[in-house]
């Protein structure tokens, strides 16, 4: 095959889905609140899903795109959101699974992170809700509202009270970021779903208690029980 046709059909390609991004995109923003948003958000999805599939395939933390839309999130969800970005992990806001819209969500890992919110929170309605995804793959873990906001020192830091043969206070330190912030419950994710083999045992070198906390946090931040992956 001539290679200019190659790259002319590349391009025509390239362009028809900056085209469909663009239409996308413009009906999120002229789509009131509520239904006709999370419509478009379902049709952006069904549309990207076999590409999201095919690059974590190829690479768990490989994003199809974190921002096909300017994304309305409120206080809590952004909180959450700042500690996804800043890992190498794809958790895609607003995914669709059922009925429903997980706040973020992998679907080849077929994971869900909910920022639970301040008033509008049921135990048992939301229970019920993450057994109806667990039926269809899903492991829901959920952060509340005063985790997202729970001041805590940075990992960086703790490294550097190892340094410093601080190890008593790092340990406390580590914990509570951990069992009690949702940076330590993304960080924890990460940890069992993205980071490969030899990255765990990079993490546990430096911090031994790592594993056992990521874990202790895993199981209390579910409703429902399922099983973590095997680290090792």
């Amino acid at each position: 095959m001539n290679p200019n046709m190659i790259q002319e059909k590349d391009l025509s390609a390239l362009f028809a889905h900056f085209c469909k991004s663009a239409k996308f995109e413009t009906e999120y923003e002229e789509a009131g609140p509520g239904f006709d948003r999370r419509l478009v958000i379902r049709r952006h999805y069904h549309d990207a899903l076999p590409e999201i599939m095919s690059l974590a395939k190829t690479n768990l933390s490989m994003w199809y795109s974190k921002y096909p839309f300017d994304w309305r999130f409120n206080k809590n969800e952004k909180s959450l959101w700042g500690s996804i970005v800043r890992r190498p992990m794809a958790m895609y806001p607003e995914f669709p699974v059922l009925n429903y819209f997980v706040d973020f969500g992998n679907p080849f890992l077929r994971i869900a992170i909910e920022a639970d919110s301040k008033t509008f929170h049921d135990k048992r309605r939301d229970s019920e809700r993450d057994r109806n995804l667990l039926q269809e793959g899903w492991k829901t873990f959920r952060v509340s509202y005063t985790e997202n906001f729970e001041p805590f020192i940075e990992l960086g830091e703790i490294a550097e009270m190892i340094l410093n043969q601080d190890g008593e206070v790092a340990a406390e330190e580590m914990e509570k970021w951990m069992l009690n912030t949702s940076d330590g419950v993304v960080d924890a994710i990460l940890f069992f779903y993205f980071m490969s083999a030899e990255e765990r045992a990079k993490r546990m070198e430096k911090y031994p208690a790592h594993l056992s906390l990521a874990e202790r946090t895993l199981e209390l931040h579910r409703y429902v029980d399922f099983e973590l992956p095997t680290p090792f």
